[in-house]
């Protein structure tokens, strides 16, 4: 008596564990099938995910992206503007700034890419507003010869093709 109840929650456990181990392979399949049916990312969602993955998803809202042709590169190249919100230190701009001109170079079809960093201002009445804080843009050119492994941020001074900071930030 005591073998055969042994024996039947063996039995139990082994049709439980195929049970779920079916619907989860069903749901593997079933996502890599889904995977395969999305279209390609647009440039424009390529590059929001890419920021929003530095800065996260606090201010996602509040990111701006628009994209010019750039003619003087060529057709197909696009100059690539972004906006976006956040209320951080000047170290956490220019790393934010590094790593995503970084992963945006590696995109086809950019070749420039600007980037306008956005914060709440207060001015000497007390008033609020949002104003750009930093602005950094790089051409792909110039972005190849950057060894981004030992760049020091605070170099973007110097290497960037433009770049401005608001004196709250000096």
């Amino acid at each position: 008596m005591i073998v055969i109840h042994k024996f039947n929650i063996i039995l139990i456990l082994v049709i439980m564990l195929s049970f779920i181990t079916g619907c989860s392979s069903d749901n593997v399949n079933e996502k890599v099938e889904n995977e395969a049916k999305k279209e390609p990312m647009s440039l424009e969602d390529q590059i929001k995910e890419m920021v929003i993955k530095n800065v996260g998803q606090r201010n996602k809202d509040k990111i701006k992206i628009n994209f010019i042709e750039d003619v003087i590169a060529g057709e197909g190249n696009k100059i690539v503007n972004i906006e976006a919100f956040d209320s951080v230190s000047k170290l956490q701009y220019l790393d934010y700034s590094r790593d995503v001109f970084q992963k945006a170079f590696k995109i086809n079809g950019i070749s420039e890419v600007n980037i306008t960093w956005v914060d709440e201002l207060v001015d000497v009445k007390g008033n609020t507003e949002e104003l750009p804080i930093m602005r950094i843009l790089l051409r792909k050119d110039n972005a190849q010869d950057i060894n981004w492994e030992n760049f020091d941020i605070y170099n973007f001074k110097i290497v960037a093709d433009q770049y401005w900071e608001h004196k709250s930030l000096e």
